[in-house]
């Protein structure tokens, strides 16, 4: 097993690892969407594409006998705080590990990746966002020193 930086040639594979991500977030959540999974993954195409020719972001791969296991895609810039990317801490934009290879220390060495790439771009700290119901994922950062900054809070309006 070997984590490895991911250059253009090899997004679509990345993206068939994004498709699960999606259909799993989806899931989980119960989100409601007219948004089809191929629209988004075509946004996120434009988005790997645009910050990997820019140098802002980078994506590394968990590679298993050829097989993309695992990716973790890391941003010099918070999003929104473009303009401020040289003041931005790194962000952890996407984290998913293929749910049979969980558990295994993955994406512990996936974010450490994603750290060193980081530091060398000068950052100084890396946030992330994760969903209060992603009790795994909140565990692995809490497991990584990762401290909760802030809470996002949602409310359904009735009709």
């Amino acid at each position: 097993m070997k984590i490895r930086k991911i250059t253009l040639k090899n997004i679509d594979k990345i993206l068939e690892l994004s498709r699960e991500f999606i259909e799993e977030y989806r899931k989980v959540t119960k989100m409601k969407t007219d948004v089809p999974i191929s629209t988004a993954l075509k946004y996120k195409k434009r988005i790997f594409k645009k910050d990997l020719k820019s140098g802002h972001g980078a994506i590394f791969a968990m590679e298993e006998e050829g097989d993309f296991i695992g990716y973790i895609f890391v941003l010099t810039f918070v999003p929104g705080m473009e303009k401020m990317k040289k003041y931005s801490s790194g962000y952890i934009s996407d984290l998913h590990v293929c749910k049979k290879w969980r558990k295994k220390g993955l994406g512990i060495k996936l974010v450490k990746g994603g750290e060193k790439w980081l530091k060398s771009r000068g950052k100084e700290k890396v946030s992330l966002d994760v969903g209060t119901y992603n009790n795994g994922a909140v565990g692995l950062y809490r497991k990584l020193n990762f401290k909760d900054k802030s809470l996002k809070l949602e409310k359904k309006l009735l009709r």
